[in-house]
């Protein structure tokens, strides 16, 4: 069984807003650990749907997953990418950078608890929108074929014009040898 914390990110893209989460993890055995998450764009879709457990196992189907560790600072630069479907339909796409950091952790001993960092940030202050434009239609295909066409016999032509230059250059070498020979003889 999975837990999860779904925390609303930063919304104020253009002031370049930030989260910062800091974690700690109870008396740990372990040597490395991390924590994954993910990114999806719409809190409000999250807010609204009455099955939470269901959303989230979607979008984890949907989504990349990315993870942080313990004992680092983790920065996070996001970018986010709407893409309008030729259908009207809109899909929206997170891209990150991450950054990390060693903490220097100063804490007294015994220090059994694992601490865990992330900073959420905008990269910049810009949403970008990318319209897809499809412009296959029979003339395109047409002239794609030509130019295919145009390339095949520009290829076959060069090939010839080679091998007519191999053999000429052949029955010249031939034609010396012979010259050379009979004159020795």
């Amino acid at each position: 069984q999975k837990y999860a914390l779904v925390v609303q990110g930063p919304r104020d893209v253009k002031k370049k807003e930030l989260v910062f989460l800091q974690f700690h993890l109870n008396g740990t055995d372990q040597d490395f650990s991390a924590i994954d998450y993910l990114l999806f764009s719409s809190f409000q879709d999250f807010i609204n749907s009455p099955e939470k457990a269901e959303f989230m196992k979607d979008c984890e189907s949907s989504y990349s997953s990315w993870k942080f560790s313990g004992g680092f600072r983790t920065w996070v630069k996001m970018s986010l990418v709407k893409t309008k479907e030729e259908d009207g339909s809109e899909t929206v796409e997170f891209k990150q950078e991450t950054s990390v950091v060693n903490y220097i952790d100063q804490r007294t001993k015994p220090r059994g608890d694992q601490l865990f960092f992330v900073v959420f940030e905008w990269k910049d202050p810009f949403i970008q929108t990318v319209q897809d434009i499809i412009t296959a239609n029979p003339w395109n295909m047409i002239a794609l074929l030509c130019g295919i066409f145009l390339a095949l016999f520009k290829a076959a032509d060069f090939a010839k014009l080679s091998v007519k230059w191999m053999i000429k250059i052949r029955k010249r070498h031939l034609k010396r040898s012979r010259q050379a020979m009979n004159h020795i003889s």
